[in-house]
């Protein structure tokens, strides 16, 4: 089984959107899933229709219960909640503070083939936290002038947690998101990215489609709420892609 952090500490970059779909489209295919939404603005649960929820992370990370999993149609959602924000602080007075998230996951990770966590878009504790849960990292990106920046960041901090922590985790691939074929500056800074990347820059990429925002206004994932969509097209060669190479 994989743990893996969907992580990009810059906002709007797609981050939740990949969780929530990528996490449907590995359920489809049989795969047991767990979505863990670890981010304050808990946009993945509301994304699924989750809205309020009595248990949550925060309230199990803070009173040390175990995860509270709801089960959805296909896989299974952790939800967060605002609340999960003041976690940052909480933690900064605990011993082992980094590894609170992993801890629990240990618990219930025999439980699935895939626990997918959607981060909080920074680079702080409560992220250190997703990476050291992880085996691997997937990061969606836009194809613009400071996508380099970013990516280099986000490499830099994989290696500096490897090199803390004893740990291996590794990037399993970046997926270009909003993807405009038509438009010069995307097929440039994609090609810089591919020479920079390799293969690590898939070669399936996520395009821009209204649906995918529809389809998170109307709490469903792409799958349930436009199954001819483009988007499903996209993320079936995403997810193919990251199997087939032996990414994830």
């Amino acid at each position: 089984m994989k743990v893996i952090s969907l992580l990009n500490h810059k906002g709007g970059t797609g981050k939740t959107t990949c969780s929530i779909n990528l996490g449907a489209g590995l359920a489809r295919r049989g795969f047991k899933v767990l979505l863990i939404d670890f981010d304050p603005q808990a946009n993945l649960s509301q994304g699924l229709g989750i809205f309020d929820a009595n248990d949550t992370i925060y309230t199990s990370l803070s009173t040390g219960k175990s995860l509270p999993v709801l089960k959805l149609a296909n896989f299974d959602l952790v939800p967060s909640h605002l609340d999960l924000a003041a976690l940052e602080t909480e933690l900064s007075s605990k011993m082992a503070r980094e590894h609170v998230l992993s801890n629990a996951v240990k618990q219930i990770r025999e439980n699935y083939d895939y626990i997918i966590i959607d981060c909080p878009p920074s680079l702080g504790v409560m992220t250190i936290n997703c990476l050291l849960a992880s085996d691997c990292i997937i990061v969606p990106l836009q194809a613009e002038f400071f996508a380099f920046k970013g990516i280099d960041t986000i490499l830099g901090v994989i290696a500096q947690v490897n090199e803390a922590f004893n740990k291996n985790i590794y990037l399993a691939g970046v997926i270009l998101n909003e993807y405009n074929p038509r438009k010069k500056l995307t097929q440039s800074i994609e090609a810089e990215l591919r020479t920079h990347l390799k293969e690590k820059l898939l070669d399936a990429r996520l395009r821009t489609n209204i649906s995918l925002a529809e389809s998170q206004i109307n709490g469903k994932h792409i799958f349930e709420y436009d199954n001819q969509s483009g988007a499903v097209k996209d993320f079936e060669k995403i997810i193919s892609e990251l199997l087939t190479k032996n990414h994830i």
